[in-house]
C-alpha cells in the first residue's frame, strides 16, 4: 500500500506531521492522542475530508486553512482558548462539522468555557458550519438549506384558524380501555 492508503495513526507519540504532505490523495486522516502542537504538513493534502486530530497539544489550527475539500475537523481535548483561534476556518466553504468538545462537555478545549454560549459564537463566525460538537444550527438558518431548498416560503395568512377539536376515543376512556382489554 502506498501512503494514500494509511489514514490512522493514532496513539503513535506524534509531535510533529513531517512527511504527510506526500500522501495528497489522502481523504481522511485521524491523528488523535498524540502529542502534536501544531497541525503543519497538512496543507498539501488538498483532498482531505475529515481530519480528526483531537487530544492532542494544540493552540492553533492554521494550517487547516489550505484544505478546502475539509467537511468535518475533529479538535476535542486541546488547547484553543480563544475564537480567533478557530477564524483560519472561515476559509473552509465546504467544513459542515465541527468538534471542540464532546456532545456531553467531557473533553472541552478552553473556549468552550462552562457554557454553551460558546455554539452562537462559532455559528456566527462560522456561517457555513451546521454541526458544532453534535449540535446542528436551526435548519431554517443554515446556508446549506438554502442553497438546496431555496428561501423560506411565506405565509400570506398570519393566522390559518383550525376546526374545533373532537374526542377520539368516545365515552369515559376507562371503560373503552376495558372493552379493549
Amino acid at each position: 500500500g502506498s501512503c494514500n492508503d494509511i489514514t490512522r495513526l493514532s496513539f503513535t507519540g506524534l509531535r510533529r506531521l513531517e512527511g504527510v504532505g506526500q500522501c495528497p490523495n489522502l481523504q481522511r486522516l485521524v491523528v488523535a492522542h498524540n502529542q502534536l502542537e501544531s497541525l503543519d504538513g497538512v496543507e498539501r493534502l488538498c483532498k482531505l475530508r475529515v481530519l480528526d486530530a483531537s487530544s492532542n497539544r494544540l493552540t492553533r489550527v492554521d494550517a487547516v486553512e489550505a484544505l478546502g475539500a475539509l467537511v468535518e475537523l475533529h479538535l476535542e481535548d486541546n488547547g484553543l482558548r480563544h475564537l480567533r483561534d478557530l477564524t483560519c476556518l472561515m476559509h473552509l466553504p465546504r467544513l459542515c462539522a465541527l468538534y471542540l468538545r464532546d456532545i456531553d462537555g467531557r473533553r472541552a478545549n478552553p473556549v468552550c468555557g462552562a457554557g454553551l454560549e460558546y455554539r452562537e459564537e462559532v455559528f456566527s463566525l462560522l456561517p457555513h458550519v451546521d454541526n458544532v460538537d453534535g449540535w446542528r444550527r436551526s435548519w431554517n438558518t443554515s446556508p446549506h438549506f438554502a442553497a438546496v431548498f431555496g428561501p423560506l416560503p411565506t405565509i400570506d395568512q398570519p393566522h390559518i384558524p383550525l376546526p374545533p377539536s373532537q374526542r377520539w376515543i368516545k365515552g369515559r376512556f376507562r371503560e373503552t380501555c376495558a372493552l379493549v382489554g
